[in-house]
């Protein structure tokens, strides 16, 4: 499900699994994502994403972010909740640039290869107008043995609190923070 310009909609009752096929514009080779929120060349805002089942994907189970970064293409005030996202090969959520005012909460999220994701894809020097993802909050959510609980680097404002995990006791776990202002982790 790929949503470009949404605003004030709904993606909800879904089941979308065993997806697979790259972001080529990004230069991303691994496959695809099953549900995914670009803001692409305009605003993208009032947007919930919830009762769906995300299973089984080559990439990421959802994704909020912007492949071509512009001054007017903000992705805010979404909503991703209620939603089991399991066996994905790549992250469950992921958020990414100019993506703010992003709530996260009541997800269930096992078996992935990381449970979250929140980074900037584009640097500063890529031309590209750079916004790193901001006021992010992920809360009461479960994320069970997967590789990694969580990946943040370069946002700012993030808050991950109240949330339950699981240890991999195959793999450990790791919970990596980098360039990262937050306000509860």
């Amino acid at each position: 499900i790929d949503i470009k310009l949404g605003r004030n909609g709904n993606i909800f009752n879904n089941r979308v699994q065993n997806v697979g096929q790259g972001i080529p514009v990004m230069g991303i080779v691994y496959p695809g994502v099953a549900i995914y929120l670009d803001g692409r060349r305009e605003a993208m805002f009032g947007i919930n994403v919830y009762k769906n089942i995300v299973s089984n994907n080559q990439g990421n189970g959802i994704t909020v972010l912007t492949e071509l970064p512009a001054s007017n293409n903000d992705l805010y005030n979404i909503n991703i909740y209620n939603n089991l996202i399991h066996g994905n090969n790549q992250n469950g959520i992921a958020i990414g640039d100019r993506a703010r005012d992003i709530n996260v909460y009541h997800n269930t999220l096992a078996q992935n290869f990381k449970s979250f994701m929140i980074k900037t894809w584009y640097d500063t020097t890529s031309g590209n107008s750079y916004v790193p993802p901001h006021h992010i909050v992920l809360r009461n959510n479960i994320f069970a043995n997967s590789s990694e609980n969580g990946w943040i680097r370069d946002a700012n404002n993030i808050t991950v609190d109240d949330n339950i995990s699981t240890w991999n006791t195959t793999t450990g776990q790791v919970t990596y923070y980098s360039g990262v202002n937050t306000s509860a982790l």
